[in-house]
């Protein structure tokens, strides 16, 4: 199977917020800022467990950006030029985005993923035809619920699902907004 990726390496989304394409190059400076935020991000994700250094970082990376069959793009956020995070697009299936973040703790609550929401949406839907996007969060994560349900998303149904990367399974609550 041939890996899609979008094409745009660098998405402006305002004044302020800069997407900048990610790529396994970008594993030592991602992985400085997961380990400055490991206690915050191990809360809600998974997979902060099994990212211990440069190497394990390399290799999520590697397992978001080059899925086999999937569209999907992965950005770094930069905010006033900072490294905040990261958000994408896991995959694009049947019209539909699975969109997904990290932000750092001392990012949060500035209203920089629903900015990146609505900027992206637009190109989701112009480029890709993307009619709906898809959100998953743990039950508890209400920072994440709030981001969703700000962008107008709502809960559409709990799931099992597997964790990327391992064998865990965990709950998590699917929130899904139409675009079109």
């Amino acid at each position: 199977m041939q890996v899609k990726f979008m094409n745009a390496s660098e998405l402006v989304v305002d004044n302020e917020i800069v997407l900048a394409s990610l790529q396994e190059s970008d594993a030592e400076v991602l992985w400085q800022l997961i380990r400055e935020n490991r206690q915050y991000l191990d809360r809600y994700l998974a997979w902060v467990a099994d990212v211990n250094d440069v190497s394990s970082t390399a290799m999520f990376i590697r397992q978001r950006v080059a899925v086999p069959g999937l569209l999907s793009a992965w950005y770094k956020v930069y905010v006033s030029g900072q490294l905040c995070g990261i958000f994408g697009a896991k995959s694009i299936v049947d019209g539909r985005a699975e969109l997904g973040c990290f932000i750092a703790e001392n990012s949060q609550g500035k209203g920089i993923i629903n900015r990146c929401l609505i900027y992206f949406s637009d190109v989701l839907i112009r480029d890709f035809g993307v009619q709906e996007v898809e959100w998953r969060c743990l039950p508890e994560n209400i920072s994440s619920i709030r981001v969703a349900e700000r962008f107008g998303a709502t809960l559409h149904a709990t799931e099992m699902c597997e964790v990327a990367g391992s064998s865990k399974v965990q709950a998590l609550s699917v929130y899904r907004k139409a675009l079109v």
